[in-house]
């Protein structure tokens, strides 16, 4: 992938969380869409055949239109951005000078999940917890990275969350648990997370609040029930009227 020395700062950058913008030498270029989606693709994927290129971005046309498609796009960015794009007679990337946003954001995550004690827990936060990839594009090719990115902040999140809870940093946890819930509501790691930090931070009420919030979404949207490990977090703080039994073998998404 082009970008992409995530720790280099360039005058040259792409953002594709939250939204599409791109900046040369400091000077902010506008692309068509077709040509945003040219350099979305090569700035998620890398190095590619022009063939491959072509069948991403348009997989209903024939590989005839298709690479027309692609002929067009690849002659309009260069219009407007010449440097922009790596081009050889079968292959295209993103120049190595180009900073992407989603290539720095992958690597930090990376690094905090290997090494969560060694990161503030508000920072990471701030890094991780906002910032959808390309919202409002739904080509198959960017809900796929999408979700992985997701897994990518998820993963760090919950590795930041448990290590502050391990060292006593309970509302630093609960941050970090409560980020990673935004981000995927049902998966229960972050859900459990969430009400031991609560518990953790001497606020029983909100982690009672947050386990019926949490159990009410699994049996609208699943049909099934929190898993035995988070029902007994909370069982000493209910009422007996609200103590159902563990859910048979049936589990949450992970």
């Amino acid at each position: 992938m082009a970008s992409r020395a995530p720790d280099t700062p360039t005058d040259s950058t792409l953002q594709l969380l939250g939204w599409w913008e791109l900046h040369l030498d400091d000077r902010g270029v506008a692309l068509g869409r077709r040509e945003q989606r040219l350099v979305a693709l090569l700035a998620l994927a890398g190095r590619r055949s022009r063939l491959q290129v072509a069948g991403t971005l348009w997989p209903d046309s024939s590989e005839h239109h298709a690479m027309s498609n692609l002929r067009a796009a690849v002659f309009q960015t260069r219009q407007h951005a010449p440097d922009l794009l790596s081009a050889q007679s079968s292959t295209l990337d993103l120049g190595a000078h180009i900073t992407v946003d989603v290539g720095h954001l992958r690597c930090y995550a990376g690094r905090v999940a290997d090494s969560p004690e060694a990161y503030d827990a508000t920072e990471v936060v701030a890094q991780l917890g906002e910032g959808d990839l390309l919202p409002g594009w739904y080509d198959d090719w960017v809900l796929f990275e999408r979700e992985r990115l997701q897994h990518l902040r998820l993963r760090a999140l919950e590795a930041v969350a448990r290590a502050s809870l391990q060292a006593g940093r309970a509302h630093e946890a609960t941050a970090a648990a409560r980020a990673a819930v935004r981000i995927e509501p049902l998966h229960e790691g972050a859900n459990v997370l969430l009400v031991r930090g609560c518990l953790a931070a001497g606020s029983p009420v909100d982690a009672v609040r947050h386990f019926h919030g949490y159990r009410r979404r699994l049996e609208l949207d699943l049909g099934i029930r929190p898993s035995g490990t988070l029902a007994e977090l909370v069982r000493p703080l209910l009422l007996p009227s609200q103590r159902k039994p563990a859910p048979a073998p049936q589990r949450a998404r992970r």
